[in-house]
């Protein structure tokens, strides 16, 4: 049986690990999503570890998501563009 995604906006109602790392491209509307994102993790109990920025005409993301070891996040959250680079 398949389960449905609830229709709500929170989305730590379906995904609630502890600790979150964010990674957002520092345009406006990637910012608000993420901010959003941590109020909603930190409101269900989570913390943010760590908050990394990259930009939107980024093609190499390996150095921001080569974790430290310290850091130990359960999930990353990406919000940004996704540009289709195959032309």
């Amino acid at each position: 049986m398949r389960r449905a995604i609830p229709p709500r906006s929170d989305l730590t109602c379906i995904f609630r690990p502890p600790a979150q790392r964010l990674i957002d491209d520092r345009t406006a509307y990637a910012r608000g999503i993420a901010d959003e994102f941590a109020k909603s993790v930190e409101a269900a109990g989570g913390t943010v570890v760590k908050r990394d920025y990259t930009n939107d005409n980024a093609l190499d993301f390996s150095a921001i998501l080569t974790n430290p070891k310290d850091l130990r996040p359960d999930a990353t959250f990406y919000d940004g563009a996704m540009r289709n680079r195959h032309r």
